[in-house]
């Protein structure tokens, strides 16, 4: 299950952002998630809500935006979308592409309840 090592980055990741901006609780977690990360979103959530327990994380939201996987032919040169197991050029025919989106894992977002000055 690789989603327990992909959640303790994303909490650390969290955590020193929230500590970084005088958080005291963080609310919602927003990700991108590529598709060829292969990630299953309940297990990733089931991770993050046990790594979380007892931290300003703990009951925080995880919000999961599956990206899809963009390809560029190195052939052609054409932009597409391609399925996993699936990297044929839909133009050219060639698969000789790269992969431009779709590989990743991205915070697009952190709600945090933050600390006001004097309180």
């Amino acid at each position: 299950m690789h989603e327990m090592a992909i959640a303790e980055q994303l909490l650390a990741t969290v955590l020193e952002t929230a500590n970084a901006n005088a958080a005291r609780k963080v609310n919602a977690v927003e990700l991108e998630v590529g598709e060829m990360r292969l990630i299953v979103p309940e297990a990733l959530d089931l991770a993050f809500e046990a790594l979380s327990a007892g931290t300003i994380a703990e009951g925080a939201e995880l919000k999961i935006n599956e990206k899809k996987v963009v390809m560029h032919c190195s052939h052609c040169h054409a932009r597409f979308q391609a399925e996993i197991g699936n990297f044929i050029c839909p133009s050219c025919g060639k698969a000789e592409g790269r992969i431009e989106e779709g590989n990743e894992i991205t915070i697009t977002a952190i709600e945090c309840d933050v600390e006001e000055d004097g309180e």
